[in-house]
């Protein structure tokens, strides 16, 4: 039988399964586990606007502009592969300092002209 919780942050009680164990023997915390994501997940796309913002908000190609319903088609395109420390999907737990050290590396891209910049072959002149 599992013991009712009650989750700080959405004021309701739940099963102890919604709530993640602690490191501590048989406790658990205090914010249920899908409180836990939705912040996770808020913090995610809150860093996610801050670094299409920072860089100049609009495809570095086709000009595409941020507004608030296009989050998800930009993309940040390092312009040297070699100097790549990691993609996205680490940063964005990064703290702010490191990941704008990141992204001074890159260039935003809509999610079509990234795609289109990685399929290009370099092509040899024949004459």
């Amino acid at each position: 039988m599992c013991k009712q919780k009650f989750c700080r942050r959405c004021k309701t009680s739940k099963s102890s399964r919604d709530f993640y164990a602690c490191n501590i023997g048989t406790k658990f915390e205090k914010i249920c586990k899908q409180c836990i994501l939705d912040y996770k997940n808020s913090i995610v796309i809150k860093r996610k606007v801050w670094g299409v913002r920072y860089l100049g908000g609009e495809c570095s190609k086709c000009k595409i502009g941020y507004n608030d319903e296009n989050l998800v088609i930009f993309d940040f395109h390092h312009k040297d592969k070699k100097t790549k420390k990691s993609s996205w999907s680490f940063m964005r737990y990064w703290s702010i300092k490191r990941i704008k050290k990141e992204l001074d590396k890159c260039i935003l891209l809509c999610s079509n002209c990234h795609r289109l910049t990685h399929a290009r072959i370099p092509h040899s002149r024949k004459d």
